[in-house]
């Protein structure tokens, strides 16, 4: 009976310490944080990773709006100069497409779905498509837009063409008037979209293109200035508070 209760023991130790083993490896120890006067955070992590984060209004929950402004990686470059990167997989813009047979074979139509979001309105982005063979880009500021299908299918022999699909934000939150704009206003979706012959109307989901991943800002190869009580960043000075 004690040797299966010392078993049940260890057993439960096992656990326990795995447990904290695996929240340790989940959540780095904090090695620096500093804040604005209008309180933003800057928060530098012994595994070498950071977190720039906006003030939390009075009335809500941290996490509860997009408060995160970038997270990524950061390295030394000297005593006083830090460099920032971000991996292209937290850059990416992830979609989906399904295809179909509507309205008229002559055209081929295409409509963009976007995530649901406070911050989208009308004609905020202007989207690029670019078509093997057709000499000009097509632009719209529009969800939903056609196009001549013997402008897309240049050769009746070919099933299968490629097309480019890119996103600019016409009117980025995060800029200033006359100055400068701290998130990313240009997407690179996709450069390998397959067009097939057979199907004429192409409904494409950008699904994870929230107002969050949009307002994130830029800072892949930005470099942070490291100062006696603090840090500065992209004109924005930071005090040391932790």
């Amino acid at each position: 009976m004690k040797s299966l209760q010392t078993i049940k023991l260890l057993l439960l130790c096992l656990a326990i310490n795995g447990h904290v083993f695996a929240q340790n490896r989940a959540a780095p120890a904090v090695l620096s944080k500093y804040q604005t006067k209008s309180g933003r955070t800057f928060t530098l992590y012994n595994d070498h990773t950071f977190q720039i984060m906006r003030s939390t209004p009075k009335g809500h929950m941290e996490g509860t709006l997009c408060d995160t402004i970038a997270k990524g990686s950061w390295s030394v470059v000297n005593k006083s100069v830090l460099k920032l990167s971000e991996t292209q997989e937290s850059r990416k813009v992830k979609y989906k497409i399904d295809k179909d047979n509507k309205l008229s074979n002559d055209s081929v139509y295409f409509k963009i779905v976007l995530p649901e979001s406070d911050t989208f309105f009308d004609q905020k982005f202007e989207f690029t498509f670019g078509f093997i063979g057709v000499d000009a880009p097509t632009n719209t500021r529009t969800t939903k837009f056609t196009i001549s299908k013997k402008d897309v299918f240049k050769h009746s022999a070919d099933n299968g063409y490629l097309a480019t699909f890119s996103a600019l934000d016409m009117s980025p939150m995060n800029a200033e008037y006359l100055g400068k704009c701290y998130q990313r206003v240009y997407f690179d979706i996709a450069n390998d979209i397959k067009l097939d012959k057979n199907f004429n109307y192409y409904t494409i989901t950008l699904t994870n293109f929230t107002g969050c991943f949009v307002e994130r800002a830029a800072v892949d190869n930005d470099y942070v200035v490291l100062t006696a009580d603090g840090l500065h960043w992209q004109d924005m000075d930071f005090k040391k508070v932790k």
